[in-house]
This record gives C-alpha cells, sequence and structure tokens, in this order.
C-alpha cells in the first residue's frame, strides 16, 4: 500500500476502497493505513497535483476532481487549489465530506 501511495500517487481514501473491495475488514484497513501513510496528506496531494500539471494549465475544477478521484482528502483539495494563482473563492463545505 505505501508503494502505491507514493508511486502512483493514490491518497487514503482511494486506497482504504481498494482494500475495502478486496475484502479487508474496515478496522484492518483503517489500521493498516493508519501506520503506513500520514494523516495529513497534503503534500502527498501535492505532488500528485504536479505530476498532473506537468508545466499545462487546466482549471482549479479539473484539478479538484483529478485528486478527488486519486482519494485524496477534501482538506488537501482545498489547501492545493486555495496556492493556485487566481483560483476562485470558495467554502470548503461546497465540496462536501469526504468518502468513506
Amino acid at each position: 500500500m505505501e508503494g502505491r501511495a507514493e508511486g502512483r500517487g493514490e491518497g487514503r481514501h482511494r486506497l482504504r476502497g481498494e482494500l475495502l473491495k478486496r475484502g479487508v475488514a474496515a478496522g484492518i484497513a483503517d489500521e493498516v493505513l493508519g501506520e503506513l501513510l500520514p494523516e495529513d496528506d497534503t503534500e502527498a496531494a501535492r505532488q500528485a497535483a504536479g505530476r498532473f500539471l506537468r508545466g499545462r494549465r487546466v482549471e482549479a475544477a479539473s484539478l479538484a476532481r483529478h485528486l478527488a478521484r486519486k482519494g485524496f482528502s477534501r482538506r488537501a483539495i482545498v489547501a492545493l487549489l486555495r496556492e493556485l494563482p487566481g483560483a476562485p473563492e470558495f467554502e470548503d463545505a461546497d465540496l462536501g465530506p469526504d468518502p468513506e
């Protein structure tokens, strides 16, 4: 799991979903991910965003959707969007809750 998080730039929520899909109990999945991944996934989301952008310009909404599909937390996505030059104004609540 740690290799997938680092190598493919996948967030905690996506990895958790993969574990649950493969039959791992939710408690065990949470415990394993808690040991392997930092609680704050902002830096990992920043790296994934950098790979996605690679010098090209995309809309903030496109980047947000990409990071959400990769399983990063809403908190990390909002933090990165706020760092973008000319980013639109929005509230954290506009993005809804993190997936379970």
